[in-house]
């Protein structure tokens, strides 16, 4: 009789440990599927001379990916490190791709400081695009 109990509770651990197993990597493919800038981001406080940053790095560069490259860089020890992945992800993933929701959604705070600096960096990428050409 108590052979019987055995393996019968060996049955039902193995089978409680397969489900947690099967949930676990579940959970974990359902969470790697979702995109960076889909996921629900937390309220940060930029640190001070975050616009003295993102204009220095824009002007290295001369294009928001390349500004986005070098802010992660920066920033890669810092909460900030998780919204600048997202708006890079946003940037290159996303349906709509623009400029707009990516710097003023994942990196601003609303306020118009940043705003000011933001529709200046969009207005140099515009034109840039909107320039005709030099021939010499």
């Amino acid at each position: 009789m108590d052979h019987y109990f055995y393996g019968i509770l060996l049955l039902m651990l193995g089978s409680i440990f397969l489900f947690i197993l099967f949930f676990y990597v579940w959970h974990n493919i359902k969470e790697h599927r979702k995109p960076l800038y889909m996921k629900k981001l937390k309220k940060i406080r930029f640190p001070e001379g975050f616009l003295e940053e993102v204009k220095r790095a824009y002007d290295t560069v001369q294009n928001i990916q390349g500004m986005l490259d070098i802010l992660s860089g920066k920033y890669s020890k810092s909460k900030l490190k998780g919204r600048i992945l997202a708006a890079e992800d946003y940037l290159l993933h996303s349906r709509y791709k623009d400029f707009e929701t990516t710097l003023f959604f994942y990196l601003s705070d609303g306020s118009d400081s940043y705003r000011e600096v933001y529709v200046e960096l969009i207005t140099k990428e515009v034109m840039k695009r909107n320039r005709l050409p030099c021939k010499n």
